[in-house]
């Protein structure tokens, strides 16, 4: 989810009854002499940890459902079962996506 804020938010606040807030991507800007953040927001129902915040980002954008159609039709195109290179595309995108989450949480925590 996307947030703002005219205060830097921590990459993670704890929100009471278990759950926790993780901000990602934060960005700072100006706009009428005040200084603004935007940012990503995942809530989590754990302390967040390496693991479940990866894993809550990547479910944010791509379902379980999302995630084996790309692979399935990577699969599909590796084995010559189909040739829209597309397919190809599709994966590389996932993969890189996961690989910068991976990396902005690791500095993150």
């Amino acid at each position: 989810m996307k947030s703002n804020s005219t205060i830097k938010p921590a990459s993670s606040e704890y929100i009471g009854n278990g759950k926790w807030h993780y901000n990602y991507n934060i960005v700072e800007s100006e706009k009428d002499g005040m200084t603004f953040y935007d940012y990503d927001q995942i809530e989590l129902r754990q302390e967040p940890t390496y693991a479940a915040v990866v894993s809550a980002i990547i479910r944010e954008i791509y379902s379980e459902c999302d995630e084996m159609a790309i692979v399935n039709k990577y699969n599909s195109y590796t084995l010559g079962l189909v040739t829209d290179k597309s397919c190809v595309e599709g994966y590389k995108e996932f993969l890189t996506f996961v690989l910068n989450i991976k990396s902005t949480v690791k500095k993150d925590l």
